[in-house]
């Protein structure tokens, strides 16, 4: 079986430059090879001696190897890479960290590694033999040493990708069988020398997963355990082996796991280790002796010797499996954008273009997608950033990922779904609990959970009309005498898809007769005046002088806000003399019975900052003529906007608001409408047919409840998220904040080409000069591309670009995106071409 012969491009080499060119870029993964990573349920498993194997059996196969021991401990009289060097024939080769364990001056290897067809090397070490985080912590702790600090896991990883980049560089997988192995220490969730699960540190990389099971008395409980958590965090694991030592043990593991993608093979005892030498019985020989026979060329013990022999078959026949295994990994994703497109109706595309592209995504790697490189490049999977939040809806980094994927496992494995009418289960009261203490404290007490942003809008608006309705002494609801009902809201708006939804908004693009022919706009829809920066001040239409920051952006403006109410009653007269008049010639508009608001920010009107003294103006007037207040804080709430709510930022309690994307961190569909206790109350009375009749057949599902309650965690704990303290300090003085830093979105708004800039939480929007045609715009499409270029996903809003990152992005993280902007907007100034 070879592997593929697929030619390494230009392209191939341009990504790995540009992925691994920042300080914690992780690189592309090559796919050009296959790459397994080795995990052990246990210690003394023989991790090692499966890697050994596998090497030897490329070898017999006349192939080339790349062995990657990342953390290895007992070093150097220990040394994993030795042992596999001595099972192929290979070279050995020392990473900087590890080789200061060696002589000074020692060969940091025994040939050069430019020239080894196959190569065993170790990365990070140190002497003490325990775990990595407690080697690390024993060496900090000696006196007499001065280590270097423990390498973080970011680190560790991208010291990975490095060496796998330059093994696809030196080209040998062109000439035939070609492999590459990552072996980890100790076990599945052994931690690493920064203390996390050495199962997340190298999940990025995507790796499929051989498990090396126990098979030992006791080791089916452990290697079923090992393979649950692989798969709980995101690993295929199409290899399982195991040497019995306790018959029967293969078998049972089939059982529990089931057919389907796991290959189960058992090979015979271990062989003894060779025996350990005593350094106290020899006068400390022993330890003074490593060194040397660490830079003695490898051979394999008799025992390992006889042993390879003996499982040369099963390992020549797993070399071809695993060879396969990637090629057929390799076909599918490369078949999936060809497939998609005679199959899947995708939202918001236009399929009459045949050359939009369409990004192949294998998986998530914390902020960052891991999408199939471009067709003409070696396979590759390129790490690109989810500027577009995969709609607005991630929230974690990958820490946060892993805690919430664990509590939504955890409520599926309980629950499953139960119904949610008259009954209760404990993740859905909590998450009630939390948001009516939280974004509801002081004007909420009631939760009402649906399975959208949409829906949860309906449900709004549905109760604002009963509380309308009822505040006029409605009782007899099946008389049907009064006016139509509409609400008050704005030009730009956007508030879900659903008919209800597109009907309580101005005409635009959305619900105009091609998408919406039922469309009939329900209301009075305001002009709002809107605020960007622009040659580094905050400017917009009816502002006396610029703005300098946020903090004067969202500042009472009491003067402001009495001009904008005066405007805004003015309409509102009008309104009310139109709807009076009940002119025969043309209906009468419908009473107002909610005013319904994105708080601060308009989302898909093009991340438009409405002047919060008109909103606050808004809100006031409706107040005063008896109008339910409604918020949709889909896309604003929870901290999108670097606050707990737009609500939060503008002052205001409303009679209801609704909250989704963010709720789950970006994990499940989930949305909860909360509302006032007056707007509750107006549901109540003698019948069933008084209730709110609304629900969804996944109502309160207890996966998403849970996962909600995990990325609230998650973003309020200074463990998890390094903006925590940040954000909380900023909710509450009650500032605005944003994490692009305002001196650097100023500098931004005074290139060449933009027209405007808008920037709060974890928003930045670029507006392009010179645009037009609004949503159905492709100005902003070369803008895209080079951003997908310096390894940026994001999408266009018509003439509007943004990047969004989750309210837990590190600082150095958002730097780098503002750079990859800036590239972008230059590049696409003097005219760059594709890569």
């Amino acid at each position: 079986m070879r592997s593929l012969s697929i030619p390494l491009t230009r392209c191939s080499r341009l990504f790995t430059r540009r992925f691994l060119s920042s300080e914690r870029d992780d690189g592309h993964i090559s796919l050009g090879f296959p790459t397994l990573c080795i995990w052990g349920a246990n210690t003394g498993v023989g991790k090692t001696l499966v890697s050994a194997g596998l090497a030897a059996a490329v070898t017999r196969a006349e192939g080339s190897l790349l062995y990657l021991k990342p953390l290895q401990t007992g070093f150097p009289t220990d040394s994993d890479a030795r042992t596999v060097a001595a099972a192929c024939g290979g070279a050995t080769a020392v990473g900087p960290h590890a080789a200061r364990l060696l002589p000074p001056g020692a060969p940091p290897h025994s040939a050069p590694a430019s020239s080894a067809s196959r190569l065993a090397k170790t990365l990070y070490a140190w002497a003490p033999a325990v775990g990595p985080h407690a080697a690390a912590a024993a060496e900090a702790a000696d006196a007499a040493l001065t280590p270097p600090a423990p390498p973080a896991d970011p680190e560790v990883l991208a010291a990975v990708a490095t060496e796998l980049a330059a093994f696809e560089e030196r080209g040998l997988f062109l000439r035939g069988d070609c492999m590459a192995l990552v072996e980890s220490a100790g076990g599945v969730a052994s931690p690493s020398p920064a203390g996390g699960a050495q199962c997340d540190l190298l999940a990025p990389l995507r790796a499929p997963a051989l498990l090396v099971g126990d098979g030992r008395l006791g080791g089916i409980s452990v290697t079923y355990a090992a393979y649950e958590l692989l798969r709980g965090r995101g690993h295929a694991v199409p290899f399982l082996l195991l040497a019995e030592e306790q018959a029967g043990n293969a078998d049972a593991l089939a059982r529990l796991i089931g057919p389907g993608e796991t290959q189960i093979l058992a090979l015979p005892p271990l062989p003894a280790p060779a025996p350990a030498r005593d350094a106290a019985a020899e006068g400390g020989r022993a330890e003074a002796a490593a060194v040397p026979a660490y830079l003695e060329p490898p051979c394999a013990d008799a025992g390992l010797a006889d042993w390879l022999s003996r499982t040369a078959l099963v390992f020549d026949r797993l070399r071809v499996d695993v060879a396969e295994e990637h090629a057929r990994r390799v076909r599918r994703l490369q078949s999936l954008e060809e497939t998609a497109r005679r199959r899947v109706w995708w939202p918001f595309h236009q399929h009459a273009r045949a050359d939009s592209p369409v990004a192949v995504f294998d998986a998530r790697a914390g902020e960052r997608l891991l999408t199939l490189g471009p067709a003409e490049c070696t396979p590759s999977l390129v790490p690109l950033y989810d500027a577009c939040a995969s709609w607005w809806t991630q929230g974690l980094n990958a820490a946060g990922q892993v805690a919430v994927g664990r509590a939504a496992a955890a409520a599926a494995a309980r629950y499953g779904h139960v119904i949610f009418s008259g009954t209760v289960h404990e993740p859905a009261l909590q998450l009630a609990e939390a948001m009516l203490d939280s974004v509801g404290q002081g004007w909420a007490s009631r939760a009402f959970f649906s399975d959208d942003g949409s829906t949860a809008v309906e449900v709004a608006l549905k109760m604002a009309f009963r509380k309308f309705l009822a505040d006029r002494g409605a009782t007899d609801w099946e008389v049907d005498d009064g006016p139509e009902l509409g609400v008050l809201g704005l030009q730009g708006a956007y508030h879900g898809d659903t008919l209800g939804a597109m009907d309580c908004v101005a005409p635009s693009p959305f619900n105009g007769r091609r998408q919406t022919p039922w469309y009939a706009g329900r209301g009075l829809f305001l002009d709002p005046p809107t605020l960007a920066l622009r040659g580094g001040a905050w400017v917009g239409a009816g502002l006396p002088a610029p703005l300098p920051d946020l903090a004067a952006v969202f500042a009472p403006r009491p003067e402001a806000v009495a001009a904008h109410r005066a405007a805004i009653a003015a309409a509102l007269d009008a309104h009310d003399a139109a709807a009076g008049a009940r002119l025969a010639a043309r209906p009468a508009p419908p009473a107002l019975a909610a005013c319904l608001l994105e708080p601060v920010v308009q989302g898909s009107g093009g991340m438009r900052l409405v002047d919060p003294a008109f909103q606050r103006a808004l809100a006031a007037e409706a107040r005063a003529r008896g109008i339910p207040l409604v918020l949709d804080e889909v896309f604003t709430g929870l901290w999108r906007l670097g606050a707990p709510s737009g609500a939060a930022l503008l002052g205001l309690d409303p009679d209801v608001a609704c909250y989704g994307k963010l709720l789950t961190g970006g994990l499940v569909p989930l949305a909860l409408t909360l509302a006032s206790e007056p707007v509750f109350e107006a549901f109540k009375g003698e019948s069933k047919l008084d209730a709110l009749l609304h629900g969804h057949s996944y109502t309160a599902h207890p996966t998403g409840c849970a996962a909600a309650l995990a990325a609230l965690a998650a973003y309020a704990s200074p463990a998890l998220n390094p903006n925590a303290g940040a954000l909380a300090g900023a909710a509450a003085r009650r500032l605005p904040l944003t994490l692009w830093g305002e001196a650097a979105a100023a500098e931004l708004s005074r290139l060449p080409g933009v027209a405007g800039v808008t920037t709060l939480g974890t928003l930045l929007a670029v507006e392009l000069g010179g645009a037009g045609g609004g949503y159905a715009s492709d100005a902003a499409a070369g803008v895209v591309a080079a951003l997908r270029r310096h390894g940026v996903f994001a999408r266009p809003l018509g003439p509007v670009v943004y990047l969004m990152v989750t309210p837990m992005t590190e600082a150095g993280e958002v730097d780098r995106l503002l750079a990859a902007m800036k590239l972008a907007l230059a590049d696409v100034g003097a005219g760059a071409g594709p890569c």
